[in-house]
């Protein structure tokens, strides 16, 4: 999905401030138009639904990493995360079936809420 800030000017249309550290990896699901992953300096993998909730992720793991997890990567058909630390650890983990396996009305789902954030972000004014 692309976000556009065309008609917000240069006010994001979102932003997901769960992390409590610094955020160094975000990646989009190979399989569902509305999922995304984070990883964090703390060691923590977050899965976003943004169908589901927009302020929390539907799933936080507290990795085993004894450094930041730095990087992370979808498995091709969405099963499988891999996170890397910075001390070279890769850690592997497994999807849950809702979220590597879309339903078919996710991508009109998505274009609602994405409606839905925009009308929030052109209601809001922007702070200087």
């Amino acid at each position: 999905a692309v976000v556009s800030t065309q008609s917000t000017g240069s006010k994001p249309l979102h932003s997901f401030e769960n992390a409590t550290d610094y955020v160094f990896d975000a990646k989009w699901s190979p399989v569902h138009p509305a999922v995304f992953a984070t990883v964090d300096a703390m060691g923590r993998l977050d899965i976003w639904n943004i169908n589901t909730d927009t302020e929390i992720p539907v799933v936080s793991v507290q990795t085993n990493a004894r450094s930041a997890i730095n990087r992370l990567q979808w498995s091709t058909n969405g099963r499988e995360i891999h996170v890397g630390d910075c001390d070279g650890k890769v850690f592997v983990y497994e999807v849950k079936e809702k979220l590597a396996s879309p339903r078919s009305e996710e991508w009109q789902r998505l274009s609602d809420t994405l409606n839905e954030l925009q009308q929030q972000a052109t209601e809001t004014p922007i702070a200087v």
